[in-house]
């Protein structure tokens, strides 16, 4: 591992494991960027495919990479960011592509406004063959994120750039959560700074892929309890300035089982509903009806949920 003598303006993280099939795409993404003030830190996490060969055949002195042993998304990137010495940091996942005027585009606007700590960007989401499917648009204003956050995540993970102070003042990603754990660190740097996310796409989510990745129902359905839980605790921090994972961190894994009951019904069929409208604007209307579906069945006393069913059903 060589480090440049030269602190970076930006630290673009990005942890692999076991990404062989579209490594070196995302890889060569960001090394073909316009904005070129950066430290690319990769952290191969314990990958078992050919993903450490494919990454230690590039030679980029803007690289710093690092393999270890699997620990996991969190503890990966919170390893990442302790090597991080840029003023900004920037993430991306080992199966995206940034486009190349992507960090210029969003430095610029950080420069800008600094007021804001946090910005996403409109993206696409292309198939395992890097054929376009769809694209999503995520609100872009503060005052309509900062609603729309406690309703479900706003930020497509690798796509954002955030200010390096912002983990310094509301910390990393806590490994209580090993999903959802980019979705509780915005929360947290959304009551402090303003966010946005820039109205043009400059990032391409290999959704198809992503999904491939939750491969039990049990997996999908840990996805939706962990945001449940951020949400939860974010609500509890607007109201008490702290929440319960702040003030007890020695009991931390022991408090799961409550909040798992205290997640459950509104905020998780809340969650269940708002993707399946995303889903529905994607065009995935198999998708959009099952999670449709679940939040009828958590929460069936809510009358546009079961109307939101309804109109899915009547789709060809």
């Amino acid at each position: 591992m060589i480090i440049s003598a030269h602190a970076p303006t930006v630290s673009v993280l990005m942890s692999a494991y076991n990404a062989e099939a579209y490594i070196g795409k995302a890889v060569q993404s960001i090394l073909n960027q316009t904005f070129n003030d950066f430290e690319f830190i990769i952290i191969n996490d314990g990958s078992t495919d050919s993903t450490g060969n494919i990454l230690e055949s590039f030679h980029d002195n803007r690289i710093v990479l690092v393999h270890k042993d699997n620990t996991g998304l969190t503890k990966a990137l919170n390893q990442g960011l302790s090597l991080a010495r840029g003023e900004y940091i920037a993430r991306m996942d080992a199966d995206d592509i940034s486009l190349p005027e992507r960090l210029a585009r969003q430095m610029q606007f950080l420069e800008e406004n600094p007021a804001t700590g946090l910005i996403g960007c409109h993206f696409y989401v292309i198939d395992s063959d890097g054929g376009q499917k769809s694209l999503c648009c995520p609100p872009i204003y503060n005052d309509e994120i900062q609603k729309e956050l406690l309703m479900g995540n706003q930020f497509c993970h690798g796509s954002v750039v955030f200010r390096t102070e912002c983990i310094k003042t509301v910390g990393l990603y806590r490994e209580f959560f090993k999903f959802a754990q980019d979705f509780d660190l915005w929360l947290r740097i959304a009551e402090k700074y303003q966010c946005s996310n820039l109205a043009v796409p400059l990032y391409q989510w290999r959704g198809e892929q992503h999904s491939l990745s939750l491969r039990s129902l049990k997996e999908k359905n840990n996805q939706f309890m962990y945001a449940a839980f951020a949400i939860l605790l974010a609500k509890e921090r607007r109201t008490a300035g702290v929440d319960r994972l702040q003030r007890y961190p020695e009991r931390q894994w022991d408090l799961a089982q409550e909040l798992n009951g205290k997640a459950g019904g509104t905020i998780l069929s809340s969650l269940y509903f708002t993707t399946s409208r995303g889903l529905q604007r994607r065009g995935d209307i198999q998708s959009a009806r099952a999670l449709a579906q679940k939040a009828c069945l958590s929460n069936p006393l809510r009358w546009r949920y079961w109307k939101h069913l309804f109109a899915l059903m009547q789709c060809p």
